[in-house]
Formats: structure tokens, C-alpha cells, sequence
């Protein structure tokens, strides 16, 4: 039996150390308008990544719109603290507009990327997030090929590039196998967009169905989906609903307006923990300070637990155990090595330090 425990604890030891590997990985990732005035409020501590957000695509592949001075002091503010900076392309009040035109020659694509780099190489970014919403039909060829001329142009000077894209992938922007395989391998991350939904709009449930899109359906490996959720309502942005009730930011619902609470956020990290490779808000500007911040609800999350990787129902051996104890184990769901007092959502610690999930996650 000592030799089997001996066993174990290596085994669990090793497979901390690679859930720890993979944890450092994990990707927090906040976009962040031109309008909003935040840069200098913005938790930088507690992100992975910021998207600045938008420039506008013309139809001769050029930029616009983006507020290259306001760019220059993001970055500033984000680089010391170890953060990448995209530059995101499009938005959803864009459109298609400059797009279709740029993308459906090879002479607009290429003026697209150089636009594109031309930005990177100006104010020291980190990538480019295409946030064309959305190419259907005829586009998928031209936005396929714009990806992958953009993509091999990012990668050569270790750069990166990520893509909005809706949960469930309408209009089909990836309608084949084919055109999939074509695309995605060129991204480092593709940010799922889980909101906008009918009422509620953004609920624990989406977030697993958008999941289950694009792990299972898509085939979009883990580290590359990455659960988007919203800072705002249905109406409103969340610091301001819970600075005229602050007893709304323990609950989805307040009056006619919903939105994520304190308690969803720490789920749905959770469920980002377990299944993806990172989570991203649309926007930082939205969020509140001090102790109702969604961000912060997020971060505590993080910084506590890091992922086993043990599936659900499976015992493991606790670091914490030596050669000569018996493991403990009661509950079912999935364990992780707990850092310091955990207080994410029903969650309980057995006595040698282990955070149950006594439901687990589908």
C-alpha cells in the first residue's frame, strides 16, 4: 500500500504541476471602447489581455476611427503590468461595412493586413481581434483568406490574432469543415459571445450551450475557446445598476433588468476553469469598483483554485496528504487543489484541503 500511495502522490503531484502550467495559461480577456474612458481605471492586475476596440475596416482595406492617442496610453498602462494589447477590427455597429468590399479582392486583403501591421508595428500592440460581425455566405472565402494572410503576418513576428464569433456560430461564418480547418488554425483564441440573448439575456446555461457549440460541435480545442460574458444588462451597464441598488449585485434580476451578478460571474469562471481556455467581457468600462467589481469576483475565483484536470468522480491524492495517509474523500464532481480559503459558489473543503464541486459541471 505504501508503495501504491508513493505512487499516487507522484501522480498527483505531477498532475498539479501541469494544471498549474496550464492555469498560467488561462486567458482573461476585457475589451475596451475608445469611448469609455477607462484606461486609467482599469484593473490591469486581473486581466491576461485588452482589446481596444474599434477600428473601422474601409473598403480599400484601410483604418479609421480607433483614437490612435488613447491607444498610445493603453498600452502604456497595460505593458508594465505584463498585459497584451489587440486591436480590435469592426464591431458589431459596423457591420459589414468596409469588409465585404476589402476582403473580396486580393488586393484589398493585402492593403487590410498591411493597415492591420501598420497599427501593430505604431503603437507596439500584441495582436489583432477581426471582429467582423458577421461574413456569411459569399464572404466566408474572402474573410477565410484574409485570416490566413493576416494570421501568417502576426505569427512571423510572434505576434497574435483572435475573432469574435457568436455562440452557436450564426450566419454560419464557418458553415463547413473545410472552411473551418481553413480558419481557425490561424487564431490563438476565439472570443465566444454569450449575451444578447432573449431574456435573460446571458445565463449560466448559455454559457454551457455556446461551450458545447464550439468544443464539441466545432471541434475548437479547449485552449482556444474562450467564454465571453457581459458587464452589462439588458439595459443598463451593471456599475450602474448596482451603484442605485447595491443589493443587485447578488442577483440576476433587478426590476425588469437582467444582467450578471457577483455569484453567476463566479460560475461561470468556474465553468470556464474547467472547460475553456480562458474568459473575456465586453467591456471593462461597464464593470463597478471595489468589492461589487464582476472582475475582481472573477479574479478571486482564479487566484484560488487551480485546475486538476481530474474528472468528475474521480478521487485524487491531495499534495497536502504525505506517503503514510489514508485519502480522504466523500462528495462526487470534480476536485481541485485548494490556495487559501475558496469562496466561490457552492463550493466546500474536505479536511486535507480539497475543493468539492459536490454537482460537478456538465
Amino acid at each position: 500500500m505504501a508503495t501504491f500511495k508513493g505512487i499516487a502522490i507522484k501522480t498527483a503531484l505531477a498532475g498539479l504541476a501541469l494544471s498549474m502550467a496550464a492555469n498560467a495559461e488561462f486567458k482573461v480577456v476585457g475589451y475596451l471602447p475608445s469611448w469609455g474612458n477607462a484606461i486609467q481605471t482599469v484593473q490591469y492586475k486581473k486581466l491576461t489581455h485588452v482589446i481596444w476596440s474599434f477600428a473601422a475596416p474601409a473598403d480599400n482595406g484601410s483604418l479609421s476611427g480607433y483614437d490612435g492617442a488613447k491607444l498610445t496610453q493603453l498600452v502604456a498602462a497595460a505593458h508594465p503590468n505584463k498585459v497584451k494589447v489587440f486591436l480590435a477590427v469592426g464591431g458589431g455597429g459596423n457591420g459589414d461595412k468596409g469588409w465585404s468590399v476589402a476582403t473580396a479582392s486580393d488586393a484589398g486583403r493585402q492593403a487590410l493586413v498591411k493597415a492591420c501591421m501598420d497599427a501593430v508595428h505604431t503603437y507596439s500592440l500584441d495582436g489583432i481581434d477581426f471582429d467582423w460581425e458577421y461574413p456569411d455566405g459569399a464572404q466566408v472565402a474572402g474573410f477565410n483568406a484574409t485570416v490566413k494572410l493576416l494570421a501568417a503576418a502576426l505569427h512571423a513576428e510572434g505576434k497574435q490574432i483572435s475573432a469574435a464569433v457568436t455562440m452557436n456560430d450564426w450566419p454560419k461564418s464557418f458553415p463547413t469543415k473545410e472552411l473551418y480547418d481553413g480558419v481557425a488554425p490561424g487564431f490563438d483564441f476565439l472570443n465566444i459571445m454569450v449575451y444578447d440573448n432573449p431574456a435573460p439575456h446571458s445565463t449560466v446555461q448559455h454559457a454551457v450551450t455556446g461551450l458545447d457549440v464550439w468544443l464539441k460541435t466545432k471541434g475548437l480545442s479547449r485552449d482556444k475557446c474562450i467564454l465571453g460574458c457581459p458587464f452589462y444588462g439588458a439595459a443598463g451597464k451593471y456599475k450602474d445598476i448596482v451603484a442605485a441598488n447595491p443589493a443587485a449585485a447578488w442577483v440576476d434580476k433587478d426590476g425588469t433588468e437582467d444582467y450578471n451578478s457577483i455569484p453567476t460571474m463566479r460560475k461561470k469562471t468556474n465553468l470556464a476553469l474547467d472547460r475553456a481556455g480562458g474568459i473575456m467581457f465586453w467591456e471593462l468600462s461597464q464593470d463597478a469598483t471595489g468589492e461589487l467589481s464582476l472582475l475582481s469576483a472573477v479574479n478571486e475565483v482564479i487566484v484560488k483554485r487551480v485546475p486538476t484536470g481530474i474528472l468528475p468522480g474521480k478521487p485524487w491524492i491531495s499534495p497536502l496528504e504525505t506517503a503514510g495517509a489514508s485519502p480522504v474523500w466523500t462528495g462526487r464532481g470534480n476536485v481541485g487543489y485548494r490556495m487559501g480559503a475558496w469562496d466561490g459558489e457552492g463550493l466546500s473543503v474536505d479536511p486535507v484541503g480539497r475543493a468539492v464541486h459536490p454537482a460537478g459541471f456538465k
